[in-house]
């Protein structure tokens, strides 16, 4: 189980600085099943507005990338 309250406040804190990746608006997927995921990011990279920075992060490499990379939308699995 993660610490989803941690995940969720490292996000507002740093959701706001993703200026710099050209306008898109950046994305980061938790972990989901294999066909889920592969759909999730076809239908993602269809829109050219939208940005992956991270895909299929377990907890601690999902806190990490919001902590570092700052993406503006965080798509996650209730099980996590």
């Amino acid at each position: 189980m993660t610490n989803l309250a941690a995940i969720s406040a490292s996000f507002r804190v740093a959701g706001e600085s993703s200026a710099g990746d050209g306008g898109h608006i950046t994305v980061v997927l938790g972990c989901f099943d294999a066909l889920l995921s592969r759909g999730l990011k076809q239908i993602l990279h269809e829109d050219r507005s939208l940005r992956i920075i991270g895909a299929d992060l377990d907890s601690v490499a999902l806190e990490h990338a919001v902590a570092s990379r700052a993406p503006r939308v965080a798509i996650l699995d209730e099980a996590i």
